[in-house]
Formats: structure tokens, sequence, C-alpha cells
């Protein structure tokens, strides 16, 4: 977690995360731009594209730490796809 960060300060740390997660549809379209995997915590999403490749959609609750392994057990295969 961290603090709200502006623009140019979250995508030159968004670029080296290995996983991001989280509730904005900002960021939903921001993870297909910079080839980083998402998980979406949230009940439904207005941007269907990024669930294709990049984005998982749960809902809160304990099946996040589940993506959250799987997501990063791809390693650099996962990057590689995305």
């Amino acid at each position: 977690m961290c603090r709200p960060l502006g623009y140019g300060e979250f995508l030159a740390l968004a670029r080296h995360a290995a996983l991001l997660v989280s509730d904005s549809g900002g960021i939903q379209e921001e993870c297909t731009v910079l080839g980083r995997p998402l998980i979406v915590v949230r009940r439904s999403t207005e941007r269907p594209e990024a669930m294709a490749d990049f984005a998982d959609l749960v809902e809160p609750g304990p099946r996040l730490g589940v993506l959250a392994r799987r997501r990063l057990a791809e390693g650099p295969y996962g990057l590689r796809r995305l």
C-alpha cells in the first residue's frame, strides 16, 4: 500500500511493479499500457478489455490472495505474455 501519488510518480513506480492491486478504473487502463498485471478489487468493471490478459477481477475477500500468488508465480513468463 502507498499514499496517493501524482501521475508521474505512479507511472514510475508501476512500471517496475511485479503486480498492481487496485479498485481504480484509471489504473485498469494504465496497466495495459505499462504491461503490468493487475488485480481489480471490485464487483464489476467498466473496462472489460483489461480483463482479457492484464487483469483479474475479484471481490474483496480471501480470493484476492489466491489470485495474487498465481500472478506472481508466473514470473517473467507472465510479464512477457502481457
